[in-house]
């Protein structure tokens, strides 16, 4: 487990944005209502930063809060300064996006393909540090196997992440059919290990 410094104070100019970042923020209606209750409230949950070899501060989580903070022309907000390295700061802000659901299962994967791709780390031991079985983490790459068009076309459709999935496994084209397809299977818990046996029927 990474430790952690208390709670500091940083200027919103001195925390950096990573250079890669796997969340897009939403847009300018939901950022403006964040900062409306920014502005009455304050920043309440720490932003996560780490330093870098320079001495900068490194962004790892808090992304809209950081961006309302400076929409609203705060002087300090509250940082956890965790003691991490570029690839800790990324797993750590990749953990957290899993934890709260704040990534789409397409940024997901695409991040997690990415951090094993830059840097030397196994698939289990990328899964074990995010929460993750390696089957987890392998059925969510398996996403990336989707083409462009239909990642476009699932993720139009709302369809959760099992469904997606599914639809990969299928190899059904049609998302309208497939919404109604996936319907009959609410019951079931749809995993890596029956995605096979249902895509039989």
């Amino acid at each position: 487990m990474l430790k952690s410094k208390k709670v500091v104070y940083l200027k919103p100019q001195q925390i950096i944005l990573p250079e890669r970042t796997d969340r897009q923020l939403e847009n300018e209606y939901k950022l403006n209502s964040l900062a409306i209750s920014v502005t009455a409230n304050g920043i309440i949950s720490p932003i996560g930063v780490r330093r870098d070899i320079g001495g900068r501060y490194i962004l790892v989580s808090g992304r809209r809060r950081l961006a309302a903070a400076r929409l609203v022309g705060l002087r300090r907000v509250p940082c956890i300064v965790h003691y991490a390295d570029e690839l800790q700061g990324e797993i750590l802000a990749l953990a957290e996006n899993l934890q709260y659901a704040r990534l789409h299962y397409f940024e997901e994967a695409n991040a997690i393909d990415r951090i094993l791709r830059d840097y030397r780390i196994t698939d289990s031991a990328l899964a074990a540090k995010l929460g993750l079985s390696t089957p987890a983490l392998a059925a969510k790459l398996r996403l990336l196997g989707l083409s462009e068009k239909l990642r476009h076309r699932i993720t139009a459709a709302g369809l959760p992440e099992e469904c997606a999935a599914l639809h990969g496994c299928l190899d059904v084209f049609n998302v309208v059919f497939f919404k109604v397809f996936s319907c009959k299977f609410t019951s079931i818990k749809i995993n890596v290990g029956n995605c096979d046996i249902i895509s039989k029927f």
